[in-house]
């Protein structure tokens, strides 16, 4: 998994606010990068809202997956595009291709997320992915 601004340089803010599992929640991998090939992490992995975590994912369609795991906190752009049928303005502006911005999708977490909630998360995801990835290549048969 790589990000989009990889070689962003931590703030030096001083601030603390985070608890040691919060953090630890924040810097966790969805996955490991060969559950889901080719995943892209829209902005800085550094410099970041904690608990949202923007990913582009090239063969998927977003709405479809969104729709496959009703349980996950899941959306297809920004909280200001939310119900809107074009991609977000947010994901073109930092130059996303709207094939890119269709198969881009956020990921909430909460304040009462676990690490292993994440790595079931992870898990449901990945199996998503990889059917949504195969369906193309059977219906060409």
């Amino acid at each position: 998994m790589r990000s989009r601004h990889d070689g962003d340089e931590p703030a030096n803010d001083g601030e603390t606010g985070h608890e040691e599992d919060e953090e630890q929640a924040n810097d966790r991998p969805i996955g490991d990068d060969d559950a889901i090939p080719d995943i892209e992490v829209n902005g800085t992995l550094i410099r970041r809202l904690p608990g949202n975590l923007n990913l582009t994912i090239p063969g998927i369609d977003a709405d479809m997956l969104i729709e496959q795991l009703p349980r996950l906190a899941l959306s297809t752009g920004s909280a200001c595009n939310t119900g809107q049928a074009k991609p977000s303005h947010v994901l073109t502006a930092i130059g996303l291709a709207r094939p890119s911005a269709r198969a881009t999708i956020r990921i909430g977490l909460g304040r009462d997320t676990t690490l292993q909630s994440i790595a079931d998360a992870a898990g449901q995801i990945s199996a998503v992915v990889a059917a949504q990835r195969v369906i193309p290549a059977s219906i060409g048969s």
